[in-house]
């Protein structure tokens, strides 16, 4: 997973050129075959802090003949990724969502993680079941999301 790199280069479209020469990229690859039952995914690596990169999921997971709720949250910051994640025994503090805002907290062994995503206006992709892509999904690409890396120890 790349979780922040440089782009440069250009596309065309049509007659229109879209400059990428300075831009921050992320690459992700996804071997599932449906999405779960609910989740929520975020993914930014535009922060003030130009080395810094975030993503983060939450979700009813199936497993077996059953499912479970876990997560799995990188950031990226200075060369350092922080993780927390259901399976490196991770906390989720809070999670508060509604029609416009996520409110997620949570800790590991050494830091806490304070996210704010403000939902932006977007659109409805088709997605995958195991009958085929008959699921529609709303996702945007301008959501703003803010988030707040504090140590345990220096509560810096």
């Amino acid at each position: 997973m790349g979780f922040d790199h440089a782009v440069n280069g250009t596309i065309q479209v049509n007659q229109d050129k879209v400059d990428f020469v300075g831009g921050r990229g992320y690459i992700e690859k996804d071997w599932g075959k449906a999405f779960p039952q609910a989740w929520i995914w975020m993914q930014s690596n535009h922060f003030a802090y130009t080395h810094a990169s975030l993503t983060a999921s939450v979700a009813i997971i199936p497993w077996m003949r059953s499912s479970f709720a876990g997560f799995i949250v990188g950031f990226w910051q200075n060369r350092n990724l922080h993780h927390f994640a259901t399976y490196t025994n991770s906390r989720i503090s809070n999670l508060a969502v509604n029609d416009e805002h996520v409110f997620w907290t949570m800790q590991n062994r050494t830091h806490f993680l304070e996210i704010e995503a403000i939902q932006a206006q977007g659109g409805l992709l088709l997605a995958p079941t195991p009958q085929g892509m008959g699921r529609r999904i709303a996702e945007t690409l301008s959501a703003s999301i803010f988030v707040r890396l504090t140590n345990k120890q220096t509560k810096k």
